[in-house]
This record gives structure tokens, sequence and C-alpha cells, in this order.
């Protein structure tokens, strides 16, 4: 008996031992995997930092210049050559300069890397039209919460004609939350007066990188160009527009 005895404590405290392993090599894994994000993240920023200090270092040429303002798509996160992401690809295609602002891991709501989101301090330059680009990283969250911060983003350029380009589906994600942000973010278009965007089906599934969210090369090419296309059709069927002038402050949930 007393043999029984010893052999259910050991059996015991061998059971304990490997739950207690399991705890920790999880826990050691979710904080692996959160390093590997701050990391990605913190690199993703000091690009896009590092772009905005070009733009605004650069002797500007005279002519008309294309603002986009966007997340890690528009900061060509995990791109080699950012001249061939795509808000560089619709610039050469409609004949214009473009300054970028790219904030990876931001969005509407979604505060990024830097805990801010789209609505703090929008990059208020540029001399033509205006396209901001996102919610993909806004799909989590509740999309009337996302259309009132994209009717208060898109409120920033009054005085030009602005086009909001939403989301693709992603093969990271299911299609119905990209649809429910499409969805916000037309809403919010349409309340002030911006050209809406649907990207919901421009990319095919093999022209995104492994992690099924980012864009391949080729995926920054199709995307500029889509861009590009809607943007020169909007304008030639219904001309250049300018925003309802609206405050600076954040609209009532519907």
């Amino acid at each position: 008996m007393p043999s029984l005895r010893r052999r259910a404590i050991i059996i015991s405290a061998l059971a304990s031992l490997t739950i207690a392993g399991a705890v920790l090599y999880g826990v050691q894994t979710r904080a692996s995997a959160r390093r590997s994000a701050e990391r990605t993240c913190h690199q993703a920023e000091l690009a896009a930092h590092d772009q905005a200090l070009r733009n605004s270092a650069t002797e500007k040429s005279p002519g008309e210049y294309l603002l986009v303002f966007g997340d890690s798509y528009a900061a060509g996160q995990y791109q080699e050559d950012h001249q061939q992401t795509w808000p560089y690809v619709t610039g050469s295609r409609l004949g214009v300069l473009v300054d970028v602002y790219g904030r990876p891991g931001a969005g509407f709501v979604s505060r990024g890397c830097l805990g801010k989101p789209f609505t703090e301090d929008p990059p208020l330059t540029g001399s033509g039209p205006v396209v901001v680009q996102g919610g993909l990283n806004d799909e989590r969250s509740n999309p009337t919460e996302v259309e009132a911060a994209a009717r208060l983003v898109l409120a920033s350029w009054p005085a030009h004609d602005v086009f909001l380009v939403g989301p693709p589906i992603v093969p990271a994600r299911g299609p119905g939350e990209a649809r429910k942000i499409d969805s916000a973010l037309r809403s919010a278009a349409q309340a002030v007066g911006a050209h809406y965007v649907s990207a919901l089906d421009w990319i095919p599934t093999n022209e995104f990188l492994p992690d099924g969210l980012h864009l391949t090369a080729r995926g920054h090419m199709i995307f500029g160009q889509r861009v590009a296309a809607a943007v020169s059709n909007i304008r030639e069927q219904e001309g250049p527009t300018v925003l309802n002038p609206r405050p600076r402050s954040l609209p009532p949930n519907r």
C-alpha cells in the first residue's frame, strides 16, 4: 500500500511538472511572438518615418501632387523598392508626383505600432487629390466606430478631391470582416462627399505574401493600377469635387 501511495504521489508530481512546463512554453511562445511583432512593427514605423522625412525634405517641383495616406500598404511594408509600391504606381499612371504617408498597423480606429490611428494628425499637405487607403487593420473593430472615425479623417481635406480606398479580401481572414468594413467606409465617404473605391476583389490570392495580409510586388502593381483607373474614371465622369465642409469633431454614431 505505501508503494502505491508513493507511486500516486510521483505520478501527480510528474503531471504537475508537465502542466507547468506546457504553461511556461505557452507563455514563452506568446512572448516570443509579441517581441517578433514589435520588432516588425518598429521596423515598419521607421521605414514610414524615413519616408515622411524624405517627403518633407524634398524640394517640391511645381505641379499637382497626389497625397496618399494609409497603412502598411501605403508604407510599402516588406517591399525592397518603394518606388514600385502602389502609391508610386498610381502616381505614375496618373502622371502626377506623390506624397506618401504610411502608418503600418494603423487604421481609422486601430492605433497601430505607435498608438496613433488615422484620426490623429493626418497629413494636411498636398496640392492635388487625396487618396486615403485603409480599413484592413480595423476589421475586428466595431463598424459603426470605424465609419464615424473615417468621416472625421476624410473631413481633414475640405478643399481637396478626396478618394477613400477600402481593404481587399485577404487570405488570412474571412471575407465577411472585409465586407462589413467596406460597407462602413462607403457610408462614411458618402456622408462627407468623398469618392469611395471598393478594393474587395482586386488582389488574387497568390499575390499576397505568406502572412496572408501583405501584398507581393505584383500585388502592389495591381493595387496601384486599380487605384489609378478608379481615380481617372471618377474624375472623367464627375470632374474634380471638394468635400462638404465638416467640423473637426466626431460625428454622432448612427
